[in-house]
């Protein structure tokens, strides 16, 4: 599952591929990360124009410069 904020024109397609291997959830701007790890949601991608949330530490985040998108990474847990 990938969490994400996208408008209705972003193009979501590589997001889960030719086989629909993903699946898409979009997710609140408000409490996002937070709202990601209560569904168990390990990645959260938002758009250029959604609302950034505050860094969390169990959070990794990659700016994709280029498309001004977002990505949060949450490493799953080893046990």
């Amino acid at each position: 599952m990938i969490g994400v904020v996208l408008s209705f024109d972003d193009w979501d397609y590589p997001l889960y591929g030719p086989t629909l291997q993903r699946r898409l959830v979009p997710v609140p701007q408000v409490d996002t990360l937070r709202f990601a790890e209560r569904h168990d949601i390990h990645w959260v991608l938002l758009d250029r124009d959604a609302l950034r949330p505050p860094p969390r530490a169990t959070w990794n985040t990659v700016y994709f410069q280029n498309s001004r998108w977002t990505m949060y990474l949450r490493p799953e847990e080893l046990g």
